[in-house]
């Protein structure tokens, strides 16, 4: 099968009775693959899910699927895109605010930059490489910002002295908790975005979905060590929440200790109690290690989340890792 450039072909699909018969010369054509004749009930779809499979990778990797404007995993990418446009690869040049006017005239010089190529990339120091689809995704999602600055979504290090010996240190528990739930809070509503977005016809097929709506319980370990070089972590169960509507937040419930031990009455035995489904056993929990100043943690989990589903039923041949 070859593809032809625009303009080449009048019709869709083109039969020819053998290779000899192509047209050429075969630069009107993008490119040309082989492969074994579809057959069987299935025949169409396995060639379809073998055509989007690496496309849906790649939009996986770079955590690019749509979402609504609303969606906490848009308010993460936009914090995430307009602090690496501001910074230039030297972050300390932007707080917890970005002026939006400042934000508009750095994204008008990078669209007249790339205004002639097809694609451009732009890389400052040691940040990651953000391209003009990410430019114009950020120039559009601008339009949906209400106020004049674009804020973080998460609060900034409250702890200053003594001087911490490692970056997380400087986030107290307290706060390291509660931005801990928030990530989770957010992390769940934007897989519940992703899923609803980009999978509307087999969403309850996915593991995590189909137990939706579901809560948090979990702990949130500090080691009270300062000299520790382990990062706080969380512990944590999604569980079943019959309380809830499906479009509810989900309630997230994190105790918060400097030991990884939990009460005794506590949340194992609940969760060993709780029903199965089709794609997800009961008992299932979950460590994170926590970095409280990473921009995509909500974003990195709900995809984490729906990788694992989408690789469950098919869609993804391997995992797909995410990191920041």
């Amino acid at each position: 099968m070859a593809q032809a450039r625009p303009g080449v072909l009048d019709e869709d699909l083109v039969a020819w009775p053998d290779l000899a018969s192509l047209p050429n010369p075969l630069a009107r054509f993008h490119h040309r693959t082989s492969f074994p004749a579809p057959h069987g009930r299935l025949a169409c779809w396995e060639r379809a899910r073998s055509q989007l499979r690496q496309a849906l990778a790649d939009r996986m990797r770079q955590r690019t699927l749509p979402v609504a404007p609303t969606s906490p995993l848009a308010a993460e990418r936009a914090w995430f895109l307009a602090r690496q446009i501001m910074a230039k690869g030297q972050y300390s040049r932007v707080g917890q605010h970005i002026r939006l006017s400042d934000l508009q005239t750095e994204l008008d010089i990078l669209k007249d930059q790339s205004a002639t190529y097809v694609r451009a990339s732009w890389q400052w120091g040691a940040g990651r490489k953000i391209d003009s689809d990410d430019v114009r995704w950020l120039s559009v999602h601008l339009h949906h910002v209400q106020g004049d600055t674009l804020a973080s979504p998460r609060p900034p290090a409250d702890r200053t002295s003594p001087p911490p010996r490692y970056f997380w240190q400087t986030y107290s528990p307290a706060l390291t908790r509660s931005i801990t739930a928030d990530v989770l809070r957010d992390a769940l509503t934007g897989y519940r975005d992703l899923v609803e977005v980009n999978f509307p016809r087999f969403g309850a097929a996915l593991g995590l979905y189909s137990v939706f709506p579901i809560r948090v319980e979990g702990l949130v370990v500090v080691p009270s060590d300062e000299s520790e070089p382990q990062p706080a972590t969380v512990t944590y169960a999604l569980r079943p929440d019959e309380t809830s509507g499906p479009q509810d937040r989900p309630v997230v419930d994190l105790c918060l200790s400097d030991k990884s031990v939990f009460p005794e009455e506590s949340l194992w035995a609940k969760v060993r109690e709780d029903r199965s489904t089709a794609f997800r056993l009961p008992g299932m929990t979950q460590q994170e290690a926590l970095l409280p100043y990473h921009d995509r943690q909500a974003t990195n989990l709900a995809y984490r989340w729906l990788a694992r589903d989408l690789q469950a039923v098919g869609w993804l041949e391997r995992a797909v890792t995410f990191s920041d």
